[in-house]
């Protein structure tokens, strides 16, 4: 699978992954989804099946136009697989991953993740924007 120019690879389209993947798009980037659940392939954007777990699909993934690679999936062992068989194919761009718990980032980190993010506190700070926008418009 080739993925073009300048791409991020969203892997896991959950709803953090498919919330990632709009980010990008919505900022003009070029984003190509990875799921292994059949029922997420989806012809509007750019989503594909593909088990990440299965070192046969890392064989058929051309890494050489890769920007980036977002981690989504929930299952640290598959950020753990992702994270390894991408460096072991040369890339040496930014791999990010949500994690669920701070003891994920180690692993990661030793793995090759160059950063993670606790999704939680992402959800955290995303509520209380809203709220403060909601206190703002009111104090108006």
């Amino acid at each position: 699978m080739d993925l073009g120019s300048a791409t991020i690879l969203v892997l896991g389209m959950g709803r953090t992954g498919n919330a990632a993947y709009d980010f990008f798009t919505d900022k003009g980037l070029s984003a190509v989804g990875i799921d292994s659940d059949p029922n997420k392939i989806n012809n509007q954007r750019r989503v594909f099946y593909g088990d990440i777990e299965d070192v046969g699909f890392w064989h058929h993934l051309n890494i050489n136009h890769l920007a980036a690679a977002t981690l989504a999936t929930p299952e640290l062992e598959s950020k753990l697989i992702a994270t390894r068989e991408l460096r072991k194919a040369g890339f040496t761009g930014h791999i990010i991953a949500g994690v669920h718990f701070q003891d994920e980032a180690a692993p990661l980190h030793a793995a090759g993740v160059d950063q993670t993010y606790l999704l939680m506190t992402g959800a955290g700070i995303g509520i209380a924007e809203k709220t403060w926008e909601s206190l703002q418009t009111a104090l108006l």
